[in-house]
């Protein structure tokens, strides 16, 4: 969705303020930040793959950092990091999602560079996907060949809200007193 080359303190700040990559305002207020890495040797170092969270609540959002850690560039067949979303763990058939965003073009990131991308837990149409596994399919390439990645995420269930009626707490209010008044007139006439 964007490239992005900044500190990672400064990544970790804005991705628990809910604004990574400052791309869109998340629908999340908090979420477990606590992700994971897989990292990639190349020729000249390695590359590192992070995704925070790897467990996420129900409409939040997904951080996915690739960190050029080698001593030679790498490259992207699109201006994104996840070429797609997967139901599946083998990352193949049809995708959930995919970038809507995404430029099909080459996408260097240089030695000690970074780029993000974060996939808010939304389908091909913009829609809300069900909790469950999802895998993200991470392509790259670099001098020495590509890199095909399939990483595991998961959407927890929705939680459970009782629903208030559409008139809300001051419609429920109104409600009261006025089953109130019936119960004092009623208990009035049978004295």
């Amino acid at each position: 969705m964007s490239i992005v080359s900044m500190p990672r303190q400064i990544r970790s700040l804005l991705a628990a303020l809910g604004a990574p990559c400052l791309l869109v305002s998340s629908p999340a207020f908090a979420q477990d930040l606590v992700g994971r890495s897989s990292s990639q040797a190349l020729a000249g170092g390695v590359v590192e793959v992070e995704i925070s969270p790897r467990v996420a609540r129900f409409g939040g959002w997904f951080l996915v950092t690739v960190t050029n850690n080698s001593s030679e560039p790498i490259g992207f067949p699109s201006t994104c990091v996840i070429s797609g979303v997967y139901s599946n763990s083998a990352c193949s058939g049809s995708s959930v999602s995919q970038g809507l965003l995404c430029a099909t073009q080459v996408t260097t990131v240089l030695p000690g560079e970074e780029m993000l991308d974060a996939w808010f837990q939304t389908d091909h149409f913009g829609e809300q996907v069900p909790s469950g596994d999802y895998w993200f399919h991470i392509l790259y390439g670099s001098s020495g060949g590509s890199v095909e990645l399939c990483e595991a995420v998961t959407i927890l269930p929705a939680a459970r809200v009782p629903a208030l009626p559409f008139w809300g707490l001051a419609g429920m209010t109104v409600l009261l007193g006025l089953a109130g008044a019936a119960m004092l007139r009623r208990h009035q006439a049978a004295s």
